[in-house]
């Protein structure tokens, strides 16, 4: 399929995705590939005419699975150019970069060898609980990130972990080295949601035929009331079931002429964790629980199944690496009321007693400004990250007595059921609707555009980052400064270029001109810098030539006397 055409406008952002952040195939099954997956799609799907939307990768394996799932949606008269790598991107032209990570201060070493205002770079929230993220917010303040830049926090909950992290760290460096540091350079916050599709779209059948037909498919009454947990069936790292499956068995036994069902669409990490559920279960009476996936990954339409077969969507994260709720706006896409913790951006996303209800939570704080045994534990490596994770949630505690209050209002109300999943829908399409979220991302970008242009600084390059050259620079003797040199007699044959032993790499170092290198040399018995030039070397990369040639014996310093 053609992919490509001439004379287009470039999207303003060249996006940089690699299988971690979108495969949800290859990679363990997990939010932030979920809303990687969305994004590319939603961008691609919402590219102007005329408009060429430029992707980087890391191999051709990647590219082939991009091309995979974003090409039939490629709009007409559009181009989608993928990248197998950074250095085959051209930073001249390049306006805006994005990183589907909040770790982005490492990226402003693209700009290194340009004025500062080159481009901007920007990135976007996932989990904000990890070491390498909370270590991460450091660089905000003291590297190479300017007003130009932007971290994209999907959530007001996540922008706010984000704001207070850096000032903690700000008023920390201030303090430790009695100075006052200015806060004009940090890079700008913004608040963009993620968006979805809705998935379960039929135009040819109604919100009842739809769930008819998957319950049919699912082997669910029609009269059911049908519950639905959409997501990873993690204890530790999305939410315990206990409070769910307890609030349940309660409604049910006073509801002894309704049929209830818990219907768990999700995946478990492995089997060990499922039995733990299982026994959790079967522990309380009155509990109907029906489970698509388990330790199998549920299909896509299995997915879309039980959505459509659903009466209340509800999800009770009590998670702290948990920044947004994707599960929550397909939820609300599919027109379901929705009942989840008040908790981190589910905040934003359920308007209470309106699109669903928000039950409340309470979390255990230690001191503001101490560290207790299990951030230290954390930090040292003494434990890894999902004991971290598990062990801070078994401190949030859930409104039990409101959750039975609200899921037994909601079960006893068709009326109220029906009309807070119309206005889920509502409330879905109007903020979480990608043809809504991309223009947010222009107008992103386009601001961003307007704050690089106003840069007024006399710096030549952003050096915030030594190079590696420059911090070993006292090991050898002298600089290598060697402009010409020759082959003689002891000189080892050229070809020796391409032995396996070191052909990848030197591949690397002459941008694949090896072959030519050794045919020069062979034809002229020697080689200079301005040959390697003519070449089409690059004037950074000669030296190093030079010197590789040198020390693999091929040519020499001096003509010997023969």
């Amino acid at each position: 399929m053609a992919y490509s055409i001439t004379n287009l406008n470039k999207y303003p952002a060249t996006l940089y995705l690699p299988g971690d952040a979108i495969n949800t195939e290859k990679f363990q099954l997990m939010g932030r590939r979920v809303a990687g997956k969305e994004f590319a799609l939603g961008i691609l799907k919402n590219l102007n005419q005329g408009e060429e939307l430029n992707i980087i990768v890391k191999s051709d394996n990647e590219k082939k699975y991009l091309e995979t799932i974003l090409l039939p949606y490629l709009p007409n008269k559009s181009s989608l150019n993928i990248l197998t790598g950074i250095e085959k991107s051209n930073l001249h032209e390049i306006e805006n970069i994005h990183i589907p990570d909040p770790c982005i201060e490492k990226w402003s070493a693209l700009r290194a060898n340009f004025r500062p205002n080159r481009f901007s770079i920007t990135g976007i929230i996932h989990t904000l609980c990890s070491s390498s993220v909370i270590d991460g917010f450091k660089d905000y303040i003291f590297g190479g990130l300017e007003s130009w830049d932007a971290l994209v926090c999907t959530s007001t909950s996540g922008k706010e972990v984000v704001k207070r992290t850096i000032d903690f760290y700000h008023e920390s460096f201030e303090r430790k080295y009695n100075i006052n540091i200015s806060k004009q350079k940090l890079p700008q916050l913004y608040t963009i949601p993620l968006a979805v599709n809705d998935i379960t779209n039929n135009k040819s059948l109604t919100r009842k035929e739809k769930r008819l037909k998957s319950r049919k498919k699912l082997g669910i009454s029609e009269e059911a009331i049908v519950i639905l947990y959409l997501g990873r069936l993690s204890f530790h790292a999305k939410s315990h079931p206990l409070t769910l499956y307890k609030a349940l068995s309660k409604i049910n036994t006073n509801q002894k002429n309704k049929e209830i069902i818990l219907l768990e669409c999700g995946t478990f990490a492995n089997k060990l964790t499922e039995e733990y559920y299982n026994n959790i279960i079967v522990s309380f009476k009155n509990l109907t629980v029906k489970r698509v996936g388990g330790i199998n990954q549920a299909s896509e339409q299995a997915k879309i199944d039980s959505l459509n077969a659903a009466n209340i969507f509800i999800s009770l994260s009590d998670n702290i690496q948990e920044t947004f709720g994707l599960t929550v706006i397909e939820a609300m896409a599919a027109e379901l009321p929705t009942i989840v913790s008040d908790w981190n951006g589910y905040k934003d996303l359920v308007k209470d007693n309106e699109t669903g209800y928000l039950i409340p939570t309470k979390f255990a704080f230690n001191s503001d400004k101490g560290l207790d045994n299990v951030d230290i534990d954390y930090k040292i490596d003494k434990i890894n990250f999902d004991y971290m994770i598990g062990l801070k949630s078994m401190k949030t505690v859930l409104d039990e007595n409101a959750l039975i209050s609200k899921l037994s209002h909601l079960i006893n109300n068709t009326e109220i059921r029906e009309n807070m999943g119309s206005k889920s829908k509502q409330r879905w399409n109007k903020l979480f609707n990608w043809k809504v979220v991309s223009k947010q991302y222009r107008d992103l970008w386009s601001d961003l555009k307007e704050i690089r242009e106003s840069y007024e600084g006399k710096d030549k390059f952003g050096y915030f980052h030594p190079s590696i050259d420059y911090m070993f620079k006292e090991y050898s003797t002298e600089a290598y400064n060697e402009e010409k040199l020759f082959v003689d007699n002891d000189s080892i044959n050229a070809e020796f270029l391409l032995y396996p032993i070191h052909s990848s790499i030197i591949e690397i170092i002459t941008t694949n001109k090896t072959r030519k290198i050794i045919e020069h040399i062979k034809i002229n018995k020697s080689i200079s810098i301005k040959d390697l030039e003519m070449l089409g070397i690059e004037k950074p990369k000669v030296k190093e030539i030079m010197a590789l040639i040198e020390k693999l014996g091929i040519a020499k310093t001096k003509r010997k006397e023969v």
